[in-house]
Parts: C-alpha cells; structure tokens; sequence
C-alpha cells in the first residue's frame, strides 16, 4: 500500500493540467484595480500629492508583473489559448489600466493647479 501511495505522489505532478489563468488576473481583479488606481492617482494628485506615490505603489507594481507575465514569451502564448476569443478585450484592459492611471493622475495635478490659480487671481 505504501508503494502505491508513493508511486501515486511521484506521478501525481506529472499528470496534473493546471491552467495558467488560474494563476493570472482575471477581469474583474483587472477592472477592480485599474478604477482603484484610477480614483485614488486624481484625488490624490488634486487633493493630496504628497500621498500620490505611496498610492500608486500597489498598482504599479500590479500591472508591472501582470504586464511581465503578458509579455512573456512562454506564459503569453498560453495566456492567449486559454482566454480564447476575449484575448483582446484582456489585452486592452491590461494596457489601458495603467495608461489610465497616469492620465488620472495628470488631471488631478491639472485640476489642482488650475483651481490654485484662480483662487489666486
């Protein structure tokens, strides 16, 4: 019995099919971070700058390794297989997350500025 137990966890990794999007980010963790991301870089760029890169941290750091994994040579072909017809639609999101990001955190700092100098004026 023994014998078999161990048989059994020797092969047991070989036979095993584990996915990659199960280990990937899916959309809604793909939207949920990218809105996060969006909201929190303009109210911290319009409000409080100074909380801006402790904020975008985590999404930084988020999309690099996402984007990492996307660009992958061995992990983005078999990204691509397994999401099938929506690949394109998990592409885009995946660069216009962080893209969108940015451009939040662009007008809050247009916005700050903007309502400084006519407070000003």
């Amino acid at each position: 019995m023994r014998a078999v137990v161990l048989l059994v966890l020797i092969v047991a990794p070989a036979i095993a099919s584990a996915e990659v999007m199960d280990k990937e980010a899916g959309f809604p963790e793909l939207i949920l971070d990218g809105a996060f991301g969006v909201l929190g870089a303009y109210f911290a760029a319009r409000y409080r700058p100074w909380f801006l890169l402790a904020l975008l941290l985590y999404p930084g750091l988020f999309f690099m390794a996402h984007l990492m994994e996307l660009l992958d040579p061995s992990v983005g072909p078999a990204i691509r297989i397994e999401v099938g017809s929506l690949y394109w639609l998990y592409w885009g999101l995946s660069w216009f997350a962080p893209a969108a990001t940015l451009v939040a955190g662009l007008l809050g700092y247009v916005a700050r500025r903007r309502v400084r100098a006519v407070a000003q004026a």
